[in-house]
């Protein structure tokens, strides 16, 4: 398969033009077995509004706030979402309450179906546990936690929560982390019967460095299709990129990426997918920022 790499100038605007780089793929090949759809960027064989100023087949001049310029060029059908998605948890009643010192102790009585409201404080590192509860902060509190999750760890909620980064990895599954804050880099290493779900959460100004991982969500791992979805979230500022799908099988739908930092040496990128295959990635939003949004169109080798 023969991929070419493309540049042309995007006007969005008076005066106001953005650079985009695509793929041209030679051959009725597939691109590493990605599925796209939706997504407000250029697919890899769309095509770009030329310098003239006349708009191609299937593209759209839209206004929308954030935008560089005036506006945004649309390819293809879809609806504009928000830029600022809002990690607001939904109304819950709690059916136990913990401190930073009662804590394990709650958690290990705890049984199926009930909810753990957490008062405000630092909880350290949550190490998991297998029983479908769920984790959330009591109105008004700002419990805050780092994760590591592994081996047998199943079936839990966390939900509203600041979360300061943190792994997942072993045989860890059917978990939601869900209207949370990140803030550092979350590594999920994947396996078979992941079910993992990150949903209407921010990563907002997170940074790489040389010795960690490169995305914000950074999920690893070889191996079938793992179920492993990062939907409806918001990746704002930093340099790291906003999702690493080194793993096969993740979907990454309906989130936005916005004033990505494109700073020497990370080569960040809103998406990058580094050796994944089977990823679909559809309904996101880009906007802004230093990054090149069709970063994610460049395979490895």
């Amino acid at each position: 398969m023969l991929i070419k790499h493309n540049t042309r100038l995007v006007n969005l605007g008076s005066n106001s033009w953005v650079k985009f780089r695509a793929m041209a793929v030679v051959g009725a090949v597939m691109v590493l077995g990605y599925v796209v759809t939706r997504s407000f960027a250029a697919g890899p064989t769309a095509a770009f509004e030329p310098e003239t100023g006349t708009l191609s087949a299937g593209a759209v001049v839209q206004s929308i706030s954030g935008a560089s310029g005036t506006g945004i060029v649309r390819f293809g059908a879809g609806t504009t979402s928000s830029p600022t998605p809002t990690p607001t948890a939904a109304p819950i009643t709690c059916t136990t309450n913990a401190t930073t010192s009662t804590f394990a102790g709650v958690v290990s009585a705890a049984t199926a179906g009930q909810v753990v409201c957490l008062a405000s404080g630092n909880y350290g590192e949550f190490t998991g546990v297998s029983k479908a509860i769920t984790i959330t902060k009591q109105s008004g509190a700002s419990p805050v936690m780092s994760i590591s999750f592994g081996n047998g760890d199943s079936g839990f909620t966390l939900d509203g929560l600041t979360i300061g980064g943190g792994d997942i990895t072993g045989t860890s599954s059917n978990i939601t982390i869900k209207n949370s804050a990140f803030t550092n880099l979350v590594y999920i290493e994947s396996a078979a019967g992941h079910n993992l779900l990150l949903d209407h959460n921010t990563h907002v100004n997170i940074n790489t460095c040389s010795s960690c991982v490169a995305g914000r969500v950074h999920v690893s791992g070889t191996g079938g299709t793992n179920s492993i979805t990062i939907r409806n979230s918001l990746f704002d500022g930093g340099n790291s990129d906003g999702i690493r799908a080194d793993a096969d099988g993740v979907i990454i739908e309906g989130n936005t990426f916005t004033n990505i930092l494109d700073q020497d040496p990370y080569h960040s990128d809103p998406i990058q997918i580094y050796g994944g295959t089977g990823v679909t990635i559809r309904g996101n939003l880009f906007i802004g920022g230093g990054a090149d949004p069709m970063a994610m169109w460049q395979p490895v080798s």
